[in-house]
Protein backbone atom coordinates (compact mmCIF):
# COMPACT_ATOMS: atom_id res chain seq x y z
CA UNK A 1 0.00 0.00 0.00
CA UNK A 2 2.93 2.36 0.65
CA UNK A 3 4.02 2.08 -2.99
CA UNK A 4 0.51 2.62 -4.33
CA UNK A 5 -0.08 5.53 -1.95
CA UNK A 6 3.00 7.10 -3.57
CA UNK A 7 1.43 6.73 -7.03
CA UNK A 8 3.03 3.48 -8.23
CA UNK A 9 1.55 0.09 -9.11
CA UNK A 10 2.40 -3.01 -7.10
CA UNK A 11 1.27 -6.61 -7.59
CA UNK A 12 1.92 -9.91 -5.81
CA UNK A 13 3.40 -12.34 -8.36
CA UNK A 14 4.74 -15.83 -8.88
CA UNK A 15 4.51 -18.81 -6.57
CA UNK A 16 2.34 -17.12 -3.96
CA UNK A 17 -0.40 -16.51 -6.53
CA UNK A 18 -0.09 -20.03 -7.96
CA UNK A 19 -0.27 -21.71 -4.56
CA UNK A 20 -3.16 -19.54 -3.40
CA UNK A 21 -5.19 -20.50 -6.48
CA UNK A 22 -4.45 -24.16 -5.78
CA UNK A 23 -5.63 -23.76 -2.21
CA UNK A 24 -2.15 -24.54 -0.88
CA UNK A 25 -0.46 -22.68 1.93
CA UNK A 26 1.30 -19.74 0.32
CA UNK A 27 4.55 -18.61 1.94
CA UNK A 28 7.12 -16.55 0.05
CA UNK A 29 5.71 -13.25 -1.18
CA UNK A 30 7.23 -11.49 -4.20
CA UNK A 31 6.09 -8.08 -5.38
CA UNK A 32 6.54 -6.50 -8.79
CA UNK A 33 6.14 -2.75 -9.06
CA UNK A 34 6.34 0.13 -11.50
CA UNK A 35 8.63 1.97 -9.05
CA UNK A 36 12.35 1.84 -9.76
CA UNK A 37 14.25 0.16 -6.98
CA UNK A 38 15.66 3.45 -5.65
CA UNK A 39 12.12 4.79 -5.25
CA UNK A 40 10.93 1.53 -3.71
CA UNK A 41 13.73 1.70 -1.16
CA UNK A 42 13.04 5.36 -0.35
CA UNK A 43 9.27 4.90 0.01
CA UNK A 44 9.44 1.76 2.14
CA UNK A 45 12.11 3.14 4.44
CA UNK A 46 10.06 6.30 4.77
CA UNK A 47 7.20 4.09 5.98
CA UNK A 48 9.43 2.58 8.67
CA UNK A 49 10.06 -0.69 6.81
CA UNK A 50 13.48 -2.35 6.89
CA UNK A 51 14.94 -2.62 3.37
CA UNK A 52 18.05 -4.37 2.01
CA UNK A 53 19.65 -3.91 -1.42
CA UNK A 54 19.79 -7.55 -2.53
CA UNK A 55 19.77 -7.39 -6.33
CA UNK A 56 19.70 -3.80 -7.47
CA UNK A 57 21.40 -4.66 -10.78
CA UNK A 58 18.16 -6.43 -11.67
CA UNK A 59 15.89 -3.98 -9.86
CA UNK A 60 15.37 -5.93 -6.64
CA UNK A 61 15.35 -4.84 -3.01
CA UNK A 62 14.13 -6.93 -0.09
CA UNK A 63 11.75 -5.53 2.51
CA UNK A 64 11.39 -7.20 5.89
CA UNK A 65 7.81 -7.11 7.21
CA UNK A 66 6.94 -8.86 10.48
CA UNK A 67 10.20 -10.77 10.18
CA UNK A 68 9.37 -12.05 6.70
CA UNK A 69 11.49 -11.09 3.65
CA UNK A 70 9.54 -9.76 0.67
CA UNK A 71 11.36 -9.22 -2.63
CA UNK A 72 10.25 -6.09 -4.47
CA UNK A 73 11.35 -5.90 -8.11
CA UNK A 74 10.81 -3.23 -10.74
CA UNK A 75 8.85 -4.23 -13.86
CA UNK A 76 11.48 -5.32 -16.35
CA UNK A 77 12.31 -7.13 -19.56
CA UNK A 78 15.51 -9.10 -20.00
CA UNK A 79 18.28 -9.35 -22.58
CA UNK A 80 20.30 -12.43 -23.51
CA UNK A 81 21.58 -14.96 -20.95
CA UNK A 82 25.23 -15.58 -21.82
CA UNK A 83 25.87 -17.51 -18.59
CA UNK A 84 22.51 -19.34 -18.77
CA UNK A 85 21.66 -17.97 -15.34
CA UNK A 86 21.48 -14.18 -15.24
CA UNK A 87 20.36 -11.80 -17.98
CA UNK A 88 23.23 -9.80 -19.44
CA UNK A 89 21.05 -6.72 -19.16
CA UNK A 90 17.61 -5.69 -17.97
CA UNK A 91 15.36 -2.90 -19.14
CA UNK A 92 12.96 -1.37 -16.66
CA UNK A 93 9.47 -0.95 -18.13
CA UNK A 94 6.15 0.55 -17.07
CA UNK A 95 3.82 -2.32 -18.02
CA UNK A 96 3.27 -5.29 -15.71
CA UNK A 97 2.26 -7.49 -18.66
CA UNK A 98 5.72 -7.06 -20.18
CA UNK A 99 7.18 -8.15 -16.86
CA UNK A 100 5.01 -11.28 -16.71
CA UNK A 101 6.04 -12.18 -20.28
CA UNK A 102 9.65 -12.84 -19.16
CA UNK A 103 8.66 -15.53 -16.64
CA UNK A 104 9.22 -19.27 -17.04
CA UNK A 105 5.81 -21.01 -16.97
CA UNK A 106 2.25 -19.80 -17.33
CA UNK A 107 1.33 -20.99 -13.83
CA UNK A 108 4.06 -18.67 -12.48
CA UNK A 109 3.18 -15.72 -14.75
CA UNK A 110 0.13 -14.47 -12.87
CA UNK A 111 -0.21 -11.38 -10.69
CA UNK A 112 -2.76 -10.53 -8.01
CA UNK A 113 -3.91 -7.28 -6.44
CA UNK A 114 -6.36 -7.05 -3.52
CA UNK A 115 -8.54 -4.55 -5.44
CA UNK A 116 -7.81 -5.26 -9.12
CA UNK A 117 -7.91 -9.02 -8.66
CA UNK A 118 -6.09 -11.58 -10.84
CA UNK A 119 -4.04 -10.57 -13.88
CA UNK A 120 -3.50 -13.65 -16.07
CA UNK A 121 -2.43 -12.72 -19.63
CA UNK A 122 -1.06 -16.21 -20.43
CA UNK A 123 -3.99 -18.29 -19.13
CA UNK A 124 -2.01 -19.71 -16.25
CA UNK A 125 -5.14 -20.32 -14.20
CA UNK A 126 -6.54 -22.48 -17.00
CA UNK A 127 -3.31 -24.50 -17.17
CA UNK A 128 -3.41 -24.82 -13.39
CA UNK A 129 -6.93 -26.24 -13.59
CA UNK A 130 -5.97 -28.65 -16.39
CA UNK A 131 -2.75 -29.74 -14.68
CA UNK A 132 -0.34 -28.50 -17.35
CA UNK A 133 3.20 -27.13 -17.23
CA UNK A 134 3.49 -24.77 -20.20
CA UNK A 135 6.34 -22.37 -20.99
CA UNK A 136 5.53 -18.70 -21.47
CA UNK A 137 6.04 -17.88 -25.16
CA UNK A 138 8.64 -19.87 -27.11
CA UNK A 139 9.74 -22.77 -24.84
CA UNK A 140 13.14 -23.18 -26.53
CA UNK A 141 13.89 -19.52 -25.91
CA UNK A 142 12.82 -19.83 -22.27
CA UNK A 143 15.10 -22.84 -21.74
CA UNK A 144 18.02 -21.32 -23.63
CA UNK A 145 17.81 -18.24 -21.42
CA UNK A 146 18.20 -20.31 -18.26
CA UNK A 147 18.67 -24.04 -18.78
CA UNK A 148 17.80 -24.71 -15.14
CA UNK A 149 14.19 -24.08 -16.17
CA UNK A 150 14.34 -27.50 -17.87
CA UNK A 151 14.78 -29.16 -14.50
CA UNK A 152 12.30 -26.79 -12.88
CA UNK A 153 9.63 -27.95 -15.34
CA UNK A 154 10.17 -31.54 -14.23
CA UNK A 155 10.15 -30.48 -10.57
CA UNK A 156 6.82 -28.68 -10.90
CA UNK A 157 5.33 -31.60 -12.85
CA UNK A 158 6.49 -34.03 -10.16
CA UNK A 159 5.39 -31.83 -7.26
CA UNK A 160 1.89 -31.16 -8.58
CA UNK A 161 1.35 -34.37 -10.55
CA UNK A 162 0.95 -32.29 -13.73
CA UNK A 163 1.62 -33.19 -17.35
CA UNK A 164 4.02 -31.19 -19.49
CA UNK A 165 2.41 -29.46 -22.47
CA UNK A 166 3.55 -31.11 -25.78
CA UNK A 167 5.52 -28.18 -27.24
CA UNK A 168 7.17 -27.55 -23.89
CA UNK A 169 7.98 -31.27 -23.69
CA UNK A 170 9.64 -31.24 -27.12
CA UNK A 171 11.77 -28.28 -26.07
CA UNK A 172 12.74 -30.07 -22.84
CA UNK A 173 14.19 -32.98 -24.79
CA UNK A 174 15.83 -30.76 -27.41
CA UNK A 175 17.51 -28.54 -24.80
CA UNK A 176 18.26 -31.14 -22.10
CA UNK A 177 21.99 -31.25 -22.82
CA UNK A 178 22.24 -27.54 -21.95
CA UNK A 179 21.73 -28.52 -18.30
CA UNK A 180 25.38 -29.58 -18.23
CA UNK A 181 26.34 -25.91 -18.45
CA UNK A 182 24.57 -25.20 -15.17
CA UNK A 183 26.50 -25.33 -11.88
CA UNK A 184 25.97 -28.64 -10.11
CA UNK A 185 24.92 -26.89 -6.90
CA UNK A 186 21.95 -25.37 -8.73
CA UNK A 187 21.09 -28.69 -10.34
CA UNK A 188 21.31 -30.34 -6.94
CA UNK A 189 18.74 -27.95 -5.49
CA UNK A 190 16.25 -28.81 -8.23
CA UNK A 191 16.90 -32.55 -7.94
CA UNK A 192 16.30 -32.26 -4.20
CA UNK A 193 12.92 -30.71 -5.00
CA UNK A 194 12.08 -33.59 -7.35
CA UNK A 195 13.07 -36.10 -4.67
CA UNK A 196 10.89 -34.31 -2.11
CA UNK A 197 7.87 -34.66 -4.40
CA UNK A 198 7.76 -38.43 -3.89
CA UNK A 199 7.50 -38.90 -7.67
CA UNK A 200 11.15 -39.23 -8.64
CA UNK A 201 10.54 -42.64 -10.20
CA UNK A 202 8.02 -40.98 -12.53
CA UNK A 203 10.56 -38.26 -13.39
CA UNK A 204 13.23 -40.85 -14.20
CA UNK A 205 10.98 -42.81 -16.55
CA UNK A 206 9.04 -39.89 -18.09
CA UNK A 207 12.01 -37.53 -18.53
CA UNK A 208 15.14 -39.69 -18.96
CA UNK A 209 16.93 -37.16 -21.18
CA UNK A 210 16.53 -34.45 -18.56
CA UNK A 211 17.38 -36.58 -15.53
CA UNK A 212 20.45 -38.12 -17.18
CA UNK A 213 21.73 -34.68 -18.15
CA UNK A 214 21.13 -33.42 -14.61
CA UNK A 215 23.51 -35.86 -12.90
CA UNK A 216 26.62 -37.61 -14.29
CA UNK A 217 25.89 -40.63 -12.08
CA UNK A 218 22.63 -41.18 -13.96
CA UNK A 219 24.04 -40.35 -17.39
CA UNK A 220 26.68 -43.09 -17.02
CA UNK A 221 24.13 -45.85 -16.37
CA UNK A 222 23.20 -48.37 -19.04
CA UNK A 223 19.51 -48.97 -19.73
CA UNK A 224 19.22 -51.88 -17.29
CA UNK A 225 20.91 -50.04 -14.42
CA UNK A 226 18.85 -46.92 -15.09
CA UNK A 227 15.61 -48.92 -15.05
CA UNK A 228 16.74 -50.63 -11.84
CA UNK A 229 17.30 -47.22 -10.24
CA UNK A 230 13.80 -46.10 -11.22
CA UNK A 231 12.31 -49.34 -9.87
CA UNK A 232 14.25 -48.95 -6.62
CA UNK A 233 12.96 -45.40 -6.18
CA UNK A 234 9.40 -46.48 -6.98
CA UNK A 235 9.64 -49.15 -4.28
CA UNK A 236 11.12 -46.75 -1.73
CA UNK A 237 8.42 -44.17 -2.45
CA UNK A 238 5.69 -46.78 -2.09
CA UNK A 239 7.05 -48.64 0.92
CA UNK A 240 7.81 -45.47 2.85
CA UNK A 241 4.31 -44.13 2.36
CA UNK A 242 5.78 -40.96 0.88
CA UNK A 243 7.67 -40.02 4.05
CA UNK A 244 11.15 -41.27 3.14
CA UNK A 245 13.98 -39.13 4.48
CA UNK A 246 15.97 -37.02 2.03
CA UNK A 247 19.01 -39.21 2.75
CA UNK A 248 17.11 -42.34 1.77
CA UNK A 249 15.88 -40.71 -1.43
CA UNK A 250 19.41 -39.67 -2.40
CA UNK A 251 20.69 -43.16 -1.55
CA UNK A 252 18.07 -44.73 -3.81
CA UNK A 253 18.73 -42.26 -6.64
CA UNK A 254 22.47 -42.97 -6.66
CA UNK A 255 22.30 -46.58 -5.49
CA UNK A 256 24.18 -47.78 -8.58
CA UNK A 257 27.06 -45.43 -7.73
CA UNK A 258 27.62 -47.07 -4.34
CA UNK A 259 28.43 -45.35 -1.02
CA UNK A 260 31.60 -43.58 -2.19
CA UNK A 261 30.09 -42.44 -5.47
CA UNK A 262 27.01 -41.14 -3.67
CA UNK A 263 29.11 -39.14 -1.20
CA UNK A 264 31.11 -37.65 -4.06
CA UNK A 265 27.96 -36.70 -5.96
CA UNK A 266 26.31 -35.04 -2.97
CA UNK A 267 29.49 -33.19 -2.07
CA UNK A 268 29.70 -31.90 -5.64
CA UNK A 269 26.10 -30.72 -5.42
CA UNK A 270 26.69 -29.10 -2.00
CA UNK A 271 23.79 -31.05 -0.52
CA UNK A 272 25.22 -31.20 3.00
CA UNK A 273 27.73 -33.40 4.80
CA UNK A 274 25.18 -35.00 7.17
CA UNK A 275 22.90 -36.01 4.29
CA UNK A 276 25.84 -37.33 2.26
CA UNK A 277 27.20 -39.39 5.16
CA UNK A 278 23.80 -40.77 6.07
CA UNK A 279 23.03 -41.69 2.45
CA UNK A 280 26.36 -43.54 2.20
CA UNK A 281 25.65 -45.39 5.45
CA UNK A 282 22.19 -46.35 4.20
CA UNK A 283 23.77 -47.95 1.12
CA UNK A 284 26.37 -49.79 3.21
CA UNK A 285 23.80 -51.02 5.72
CA UNK A 286 21.38 -51.94 2.95
CA UNK A 287 24.01 -54.25 1.46
CA UNK A 288 24.64 -55.83 4.87
CA UNK A 289 20.94 -56.33 5.47
CA UNK A 290 20.46 -57.88 2.04
CA UNK A 291 23.12 -60.43 2.90
CA UNK A 292 21.51 -61.17 6.27
CA UNK A 293 18.08 -61.57 4.70
CA UNK A 294 19.28 -64.30 2.36
CA UNK A 295 16.49 -63.15 0.04
CA UNK A 296 13.93 -63.29 2.86
CA UNK A 297 13.28 -60.51 5.40
CA UNK A 298 14.35 -61.12 9.00
CA UNK A 299 12.18 -59.26 11.46
CA UNK A 300 12.94 -61.02 14.78
CA UNK A 301 13.79 -58.70 17.64
CA UNK A 302 17.08 -60.48 18.26
CA UNK A 303 18.19 -59.92 14.66
CA UNK A 304 16.95 -56.34 14.75
CA UNK A 305 18.92 -55.69 17.93
CA UNK A 306 22.09 -57.16 16.50
CA UNK A 307 21.79 -55.15 13.32
CA UNK A 308 20.91 -52.04 15.32
CA UNK A 309 24.30 -52.29 17.02
CA UNK A 310 25.88 -52.74 13.59
CA UNK A 311 23.99 -49.69 12.39
CA UNK A 312 25.22 -47.58 15.27
CA UNK A 313 28.80 -48.61 14.70
CA UNK A 314 28.60 -48.04 10.95
CA UNK A 315 26.96 -44.66 11.39
CA UNK A 316 29.56 -43.70 13.98
CA UNK A 317 32.33 -44.73 11.60
CA UNK A 318 30.87 -42.31 9.05
CA UNK A 319 30.70 -39.55 11.65
CA UNK A 320 26.90 -39.57 11.85
CA UNK A 321 25.24 -38.40 15.06
CA UNK A 322 23.27 -40.95 17.07
CA UNK A 323 20.10 -38.96 16.44
CA UNK A 324 20.41 -39.81 12.72
CA UNK A 325 21.14 -43.48 13.29
CA UNK A 326 17.56 -44.73 13.55
CA UNK A 327 16.61 -42.96 10.34
CA UNK A 328 19.64 -44.38 8.55
CA UNK A 329 18.90 -47.90 9.72
CA UNK A 330 15.21 -47.70 8.88
CA UNK A 331 16.13 -46.31 5.48
CA UNK A 332 18.55 -49.16 4.90
CA UNK A 333 15.78 -51.68 5.56
CA UNK A 334 13.53 -49.93 3.08
CA UNK A 335 16.30 -49.78 0.51
CA UNK A 336 17.04 -53.47 0.97
CA UNK A 337 13.39 -54.34 0.49
CA UNK A 338 13.24 -52.13 -2.59
CA UNK A 339 16.32 -53.81 -4.03
CA UNK A 340 14.57 -57.17 -3.66
CA UNK A 341 11.74 -55.79 -5.74
CA UNK A 342 9.10 -56.72 -3.16
CA UNK A 343 6.69 -53.83 -3.34
CA UNK A 344 3.41 -55.55 -2.45
CA UNK A 345 1.25 -53.18 -0.43
CA UNK A 346 0.58 -55.93 2.11
CA UNK A 347 4.20 -55.77 3.25
CA UNK A 348 4.25 -52.05 3.95
CA UNK A 349 2.47 -52.26 7.32
CA UNK A 350 4.72 -55.12 8.47
CA UNK A 351 7.78 -53.14 7.46
CA UNK A 352 6.72 -49.96 9.24
CA UNK A 353 6.03 -51.97 12.40
CA UNK A 354 9.48 -53.50 12.14
CA UNK A 355 11.05 -50.08 11.73
CA UNK A 356 9.28 -48.87 14.89
CA UNK A 357 10.76 -51.85 16.72
CA UNK A 358 14.21 -51.10 15.33
CA UNK A 359 13.99 -47.48 16.41
CA UNK A 360 12.99 -48.61 19.90
CA UNK A 361 16.01 -50.92 19.97
CA UNK A 362 18.31 -48.09 19.00
CA UNK A 363 16.80 -45.77 21.60
CA UNK A 364 17.33 -48.52 24.17
CA UNK A 365 20.95 -48.94 23.18
CA UNK A 366 21.44 -45.20 23.41
CA UNK A 367 19.78 -45.12 26.82
CA UNK A 368 22.15 -47.80 28.06
CA UNK A 369 25.07 -45.61 27.08
CA UNK A 370 26.50 -48.13 24.64
CA UNK A 371 29.63 -46.73 23.02
CA UNK A 372 29.62 -45.92 19.32
CA UNK A 373 33.40 -45.93 18.99
CA UNK A 374 36.48 -46.85 21.00
CA UNK A 375 36.75 -43.23 22.12
CA UNK A 376 33.37 -43.60 23.90
CA UNK A 377 34.72 -46.20 26.34
CA UNK A 378 34.89 -45.17 30.00
CA UNK A 379 38.67 -45.64 29.83
CA UNK A 380 41.14 -44.43 27.25
CA UNK A 381 44.68 -45.14 26.22
CA UNK A 382 46.13 -42.79 28.83
CA UNK A 383 44.22 -44.62 31.59
CA UNK A 384 45.69 -47.97 30.55
CA UNK A 385 49.18 -46.50 30.37
CA UNK A 386 48.88 -44.84 33.80
CA UNK A 387 47.05 -47.61 35.68
CA UNK A 388 48.47 -50.74 34.03
CA UNK A 389 51.70 -49.44 32.50
CA UNK A 390 50.60 -50.61 29.06
CA UNK A 391 53.09 -49.17 26.56
CA UNK A 392 51.88 -47.05 23.66
CA UNK A 393 51.68 -49.05 20.46
CA UNK A 394 49.90 -52.05 18.95
CA UNK A 395 49.28 -53.75 22.32
CA UNK A 396 47.42 -50.71 23.64
CA UNK A 397 45.21 -50.52 20.55
CA UNK A 398 44.50 -54.26 20.69
CA UNK A 399 43.33 -54.05 24.32
CA UNK A 400 41.07 -51.06 23.62
CA UNK A 401 39.51 -52.74 20.57
CA UNK A 402 38.88 -55.93 22.55
CA UNK A 403 37.24 -53.95 25.35
CA UNK A 404 35.05 -52.16 22.81
CA UNK A 405 33.96 -55.46 21.23
CA UNK A 406 33.07 -56.91 24.64
CA UNK A 407 31.00 -53.86 25.58
CA UNK A 408 29.11 -53.81 22.26
CA UNK A 409 28.40 -57.54 22.63
CA UNK A 410 26.94 -56.90 26.09
CA UNK A 411 29.57 -59.05 27.83
CA UNK A 412 31.12 -56.14 29.71
CA UNK A 413 29.74 -52.96 31.29
CA UNK A 414 31.09 -49.66 30.05
CA UNK A 415 32.33 -48.75 33.54
CA UNK A 416 35.83 -47.60 34.39
CA UNK A 417 36.58 -50.24 37.07
CA UNK A 418 35.08 -53.08 35.02
CA UNK A 419 37.09 -52.07 31.97
CA UNK A 420 40.34 -51.75 33.92
CA UNK A 421 39.77 -55.16 35.52
CA UNK A 422 39.15 -56.73 32.12
CA UNK A 423 42.23 -55.04 30.67
CA UNK A 424 44.32 -56.25 33.63
CA UNK A 425 43.04 -59.80 33.05
CA UNK A 426 43.94 -59.58 29.35
CA UNK A 427 47.38 -58.30 30.25
CA UNK A 428 47.94 -61.16 32.72
CA UNK A 429 46.67 -63.77 30.27
CA UNK A 430 49.01 -62.45 27.60
CA UNK A 431 51.95 -62.59 30.03
CA UNK A 432 51.14 -66.20 31.01
CA UNK A 433 50.89 -67.14 27.35
CA UNK A 434 54.29 -65.61 26.70
CA UNK A 435 55.81 -67.56 29.63
CA UNK A 436 54.36 -70.86 28.37
CA UNK A 437 55.70 -70.18 24.91
CA UNK A 438 59.18 -69.43 26.28
CA UNK A 439 59.19 -72.68 28.32
CA UNK A 440 58.10 -74.74 25.33
CA UNK A 441 60.76 -73.09 23.22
Amino acid sequence: SALEDAGYEAWIVGGWVRDALRGDAAHDVDITTSAHWQETERILRGSGIEVHETGTKHGTVTAVVCGQPIECTTYRTEGTYTDMRHPDSVTFVDNVREDLARRDFTINAMAWHPERGLLDPFRGREDLAHGLIRAVGDPKRRFSEDALRILRAVRFAARFGFAIEPQTQKALVACASELKEIAQERRGQEIAGILASGRTSWALMAEPEVMRAAAPELEQLDEVSYARTAACLAAVEELSGGVASSSLRWAALFSEAGPKGTKRALKRMAIGIDTAQEAASILKLGAQILESMDKEPCWTRQESYGLAVTAERACAHEGIALSLCAAAYAGAHLLAEAALGEVARGRAEQMLQAIDSIRADIRGIAGEGAPLRVQDLAVGGSDLMDELSVPAGPELGKILNTLFSLVVAGALANKREALLAAARHMQQSAAMHDEDRDENY
